[in-house]
């Protein structure tokens, strides 16, 4: 039902912004559908990964080049890649379309957490930190997120162990000798 409601709403939005061009749905609309898409529970697997892939492909379509963002969101990158890993039923087939999307995202600078953990879901641990490495990611992976973004490897934004101290005398011990 959720599938059927969302590619309706998307064909009244089409058909509207004939008309009225403010209706015209945008990279976030495009990403709600395509999320409803891969959280329907939708029978017709086939059917979904065409409908997702259709979506991506108007979206990459309007970017100029390969490395542009204008169009293209880590939002849009997670819900691809996650359609892929519910509906894709070729083990192998998974791996290498999500791995090619991660790569595209790292291009675009659209490695957002989600995205991360979908790499780390649908390749072995080896293959993870071949692909991506151990510590901080490179800051021009994370640049262009929207979405919650990961600076390390693990998905997180730091913490306990992320940081190295700042070596030398503590600027707010100096004020406190002083008095």
């Amino acid at each position: 039902i959720l599938f059927d409601k969302a590619m309706a709403t998307l064909a009244t939005m089409d058909d509207k912004s004939k008309t009225y061009s403010s209706v015209k749905p945008d990279s976030e609309t495009i990403a709600l559908v395509m999320k409803a898409c891969s959280i329907s529970r939708h029978n017709d697997r086939g059917r979904i990964l065409s409908v997702v892939s259709q979506l991506f492909n108007k979206l990459l379509d309007q970017e100029p080049n390969d490395n542009s963002h204008e169009s293209l969101t880590d939002l849009i990158y997670f819900n691809k890649m996650k359609s892929i890993e519910l509906y894709e039923p070729d083990a192998d087939v998974k791996r290498e379309r999500i791995e090619t999307l991660f790569s595209e995202a790292c291009q675009r600078g659209l490695v957002s957490a989600a995205v991360l953990s979908v790499l780390r879901g649908a390749v072995s641990a080896k293959d993870f930190e071949l692909t991506v490495g151990k510590g901080r990611l490179p800051e021009h992976w994370t640049a262009n997120c929207v979405g919650p973004r990961a600076l390390y490897t693990d998905g997180s934004r730091g913490g306990e162990g992320k940081m190295v101290n700042r070596k030398g005398k503590s600027s707010s011990r100096i004020g406190k000798q002083k008095k």
